[in-house]
């Protein structure tokens, strides 16, 4: 990757700048700072996941921005022939390294996600037929899509360009944490448009908009909002947009005929009408442009009106200097990526940084710069001292993405943890998020997962939040009969699979669930509390059967499924995994799980087998998120619920088999790729997984404050923390080949155990291992190096 040369230009303007003044043309002279060594920054690779499984998008944001402003490759719709379209798929982050034409660029995005949304406010730059249609990948020539080449794109952190070949327009894009700032140069000509589609989505389909609006307010700012009903099924966002210098013509269409047209027909709406509303509004905006002459764009956005999209933009981009802003999302980035920086070869930097980025995506600012937001019951709240985020995979991100923010992310995380709050407060449920984006609960997955991921946050320290109304958000959450068969389960011990198709997985989840929340309550003082689900976070026996070794779903009365087949990840019980994997997930209670199964050498064995057998096709081709790349084996790391398991051998007092069994992991699964992922990236789950093991420790068990250790693959890790102190990790005689664990000290004192206190990371220190070739068969396997587990 090139060095980076780079301007800060200072500027400032008026509100009337804003909204109508042209671009200035005599900008003060660029001074150019020339780097001599790679930053963090410069090691990130956008593209990475781009293609296929990963799921992840080259577009420009800044950490944690609400504008994801990316390229989108197609329109595939969610519906085919009146029929889940699966090549849908492919297209949750609306762009596929191996499409050939640009669509346009869109504002809002999922990053790594198995199931989408979003997509709003595409803009599109053209010149000559103007074109309201995308046209189709096989004919583009009919529509304004334009094709494009590898050769002319190119992305950034906080920065992305690409050549549009039909029309010879170099786009470029930048972004603040709410607005999206576009930069599209010109050929010479008397029809260049820039058209800005209302009704285009991810996982779109005809009538996903409920309803939408455009007022054109002068000739340089347009506002509006748009209503989706998608997998948020009531979904409202507003944007205001502006342009550089005013158009001399505009139009807004509405692809829909309306039923009523009331007696808006004695006006001539088609062309240079200031206002239109309906459910498939197409605006455009015509220029003539001198050869090379730019048009700017900047649209922002807000879920409260087009008043606070306003607020947002005038608060974040009150200019007109491109390059200033795209400066000043770098050096965002290079302040969030240097939180951690490492040693390693640069091609494990690359891989360690842009999972640092992707984990650095979600969850998204969602209040205003006032503070005030559209909240889960559609009305608008404020969030004082804090900022309010959405998107929330939880399925996802409470095992290793939370718990990293824990370390590294500590005041956001308290935000974060408020925003589910305000989620329980707000909802007519009374339950915490499950998956949440955008105000509203789309309900995907399983288990209750703000509830670990709160009690973490507890445990570890971190306030900000309303711990009273915490607590109490978990209790009625775990506590919600009506949900999930979350009533079976309290009166049962299990989730009978005759009220849910997944009830394994559930009871499996659950019970882990309930086990932070009874470390919760030990925390807060409530010993009955604790008895209470400490008793549930054993629920996880109920399912297992003897005579197979795994768990298995069994009925309301007791009756174990029948036939089965523990290989199969259709119809057993289990989401998006089988019970060989399944069965491995009891993280509170590893020991417990040994007992079951035969001891220490049985647990072993049986994750020998599982990263050597042979599993084919056939068992997990009806499973969308599971695919061959993501697999060694029978172990599944392209899906979470198995990321926890090549640690579990330090509880089988064989810790050097966990070392190489996540070297192998690091080397297969994380390449630097377009199609490098191995599955989705889960709005940074995946990524999470890879910068806790580069370290050489990962959180097994949220909820013990205890990170397991494994193997480090860097040979030194140096995390700054917001307290201001420093805790080092280093490798000593690190190499491809010395992967194994000789000897370690924490802060200068022999260190024999298997695990490092949350507590230990945050007073800062270090963490030396001394690496070799061979096994060492002594390190950390006495009985008591082992980590947390409820049986002991």
């Amino acid at each position: 990757m090139k060095v980076f040369v780079y301007v800060l230009l200072f500027s400032c303007c008026l509100f009337m700048d804003v909204i109508s003044a042209p671009l200035k043309k005599d900008h003060p002279k660029k001074k150019a700072v020339t780097q001599t060594a790679k930053t963090p920054y410069e090691y990130v690779d956008p593209f990475i996941g781009t293609k296929e499984m990963g799921h992840t998008f080259p577009g420009a944001c800044v950490p944690f921005g609400m504008v994801q402003l990316s390229p989108e490759t197609d329109t595939v719709q969610f519906l085919k022939d009146g029929k889940y379209n699966p090549e849908v798929y492919r297209y949750c982050a609306g762009y596929q390294y191996n499409d050939r034409t640009i669509v346009g660029f869109s504002h809002t995005h999922f990053s790594g996600t198995g199931h989408s949304d979003l997509g709003d406010f595409l803009i599109m730059p053209t010149t000559g037929k103007l074109y309201l249609n995308p046209g189709t990948a096989e004919n583009p020539e009919i529509g304004y899509r334009s094709g494009y080449s590898h050769r002319t794109e190119a992305a950034s952190p906080g920065y992305y360009t690409v050549k549009l070949d039909k029309y010879n327009i170099k786009a470029e894009l930048t972004a603040s944490a709410r607005t999206g700032f576009h930069r599209y140069t010109f050929p010479q000509t008397d029809s260049a448009h820039i058209i800005l589609d209302m009704n285009y989505g991810i996982y779109n389909y005809d009538g996903k908009v409920i309803w939408s609006s455009i007022r054109v307010e002068n000739d340089t700012l347009v506002t509006g909002y748009r209503i989706t009903e998608g997998w948020a099924r009531t979904r409202y966002i507003y944007f205001v947009m502006v342009f550089s210098r005013p158009f001399k013509n505009y139009g807004i269409k509405n692809g829909t005929e309306p039923v009523y047209k009331g007696f808006w027909r004695k006006f001539r709406q088609d062309e240079n009408f200031p206002e239109m509303a309906g459910k498939n509004l197409k605006a455009y905006f015509d220029f003539a442009t001198a050869d090379n002459e730019k048009i700017l764009v900047k649209l922002a956005l807000s879920s409260v009106s087009t008043e606070g999209a306003l607020k947002n933009l005038l608060s974040e981009i009150p200019h007109w200097d491109f390059e200033r802003v795209r400066c000043e999302a770098r050096t965002t980035w290079e302040n969030e990526l240097d939180k951690i920086t490492i040693s390693a070869s640069d091609s494990v930097k690359t891989s360690f940084y842009t999972s640092m980025y992707h984990a650095d995506i979600s969850p998204v600012t969602y209040s205003d710069v006032d503070g005030y937001y559209r909240g889960l019951d559609n009305n608008i709240h404020k969030a004082e001292g804090y900022t309010n985020y959405t998107i929330f995979s939880l399925w996802d991100t409470y095992r290793a993405l939370h718990p990293l923010f824990t370390l590294i992310q500590q005041k956001r995380t308290s935000g974060m943890v408020q925003s589910m709050i305000d989620h329980y407060s707000q909802s007519v449920h009374k339950l915490l998020p499950i998956w949440a984006h955008y105000g509203n609960e789309n309900w995907c997955m399983i288990g209750y997962h703000s509830v670990p991921v709160i009690a973490d946050a507890y445990l570890k320290g971190i306030r900000g939040f309303d711990t009273l109304k915490a607590f109490e958000a978990c209790l009625e959450t775990a506590r919600k009969s009506s949900f999930q068969a979350i009533g079976d389960y309290i009166k049962l011990g299990y989730v009978p699979m005759d009220k849910l198709g997944s009830s394994a997985s559930v009871t499996l989840e659950y019970a882990y669930d309930d086990f932070t929340l009874a470390r919760f309550a030990r925390e807060m003082n409530k010993p009955e509390i604790e008895g209470e689900f400490m008793k549930r976070a054993m629920n996880y026996a109920n399912i297992f059967d003897p005579s197979t070794g795994f768990m298995r779903a069994k009925d309301s009365k007791g009756n174990w499924k029948s036939p089965v087949d523990p290989l199969s990840t259709d119809g057993q019980g289990f989401i998006e995994g089988n019970a060989w994997n399944y069965s491995l997930y009891v993280p509170q209670d590893i020991n417990g799980f040994i007992g079951l199964i035969g001891g220490k050498k049985a647990l072993s064995g049986r994750l020998d087998s599982l990263f050597t057998m042979q599993l084919d096709d056939k068992y997990f081709e009806n499973t969308e998120d599971i695919s061959r790349s993501g697999l060694i084996g029978n172990y599944v790391h392209g899906n979470e619920p198995s990321h926890h398991v090549a640690y579990m051998y330090n509880w089988a007092l064989e810790p050097w088999k966990s070392q190489e069994k996540i070297h192998l992991i690091m080397n297969s699964m994380y390449r630097n790729a377009q199609d490098g992922l191995c599955g989705n990236d889960d709005c940074g789950q995946m990524s999470a997984w890879y910068i806790f093991s580069a370290m050489g420790f990962y959180p097994v068990c949220p909820g013990t404050n205890q990170y397991v250790i494994g193997s480090p693959c860097v040979s030194e890790a140096r995390l700054r923390l917001e307290n201001g102190r420093t805790f080092t990790m280093k490798a000593e005689n690190y190499n491809d080949k010395n992967i194994y664990i000789q000897s370690a000290e924490l802060n200068g004192k022999p260190y024999n155990k298997s695990y490092i206190m949350h507590e230990e990371i945050m007073q800062g220190g270090s963490l030396i291992f001394h690496m070799g070739s061979k096994p060492n068969h002594n390190w950390a396997t006495s009985e008591d190096s082992v980590p947390f587990s409820i049986t002991k």
